[in-house]
């Protein structure tokens, strides 16, 4: 385990838990405004990038810290795409 792979991690954590909280407050205010989806589908882009780029490296705490950040900001783009089309439907 090096310090690196530690270091990332722990930013790749952290990051995931700030989308996680854009992700709650979303889905409690059913309603996204002021948000760039071309932005939102480049971060599920570069999460995957991220992926493979820490699974390459061997370096498996920033592989399933980037796993849980790919999913947030997985989570976040179709609660927003939802979201987005519900309210110009609605």
């Amino acid at each position: 385990m090096e310090l690196n792979d530690i270091i990332n991690s722990i930013f790749q954590f952290l990051v995931s838990f700030f989308i996680l909280i854009n992700c709650i407050k979303l889905f409690k205010d059913k309603k996204i405004y002021g948000v760039s989806f071309s932005t939102l589908i480049f971060l599920v882009i570069f999460s995957i990038w991220n992926l493979y780029y820490f699974f390459s490296l061997n370096q498996k705490i920033s592989f399933y810290a980037g796993l849980f950040c790919f999913m947030m900001n997985l989570t976040y783009l179709i609660l927003g795409i939802y979201y987005k089309n519900n309210n110009l439907n609605g």
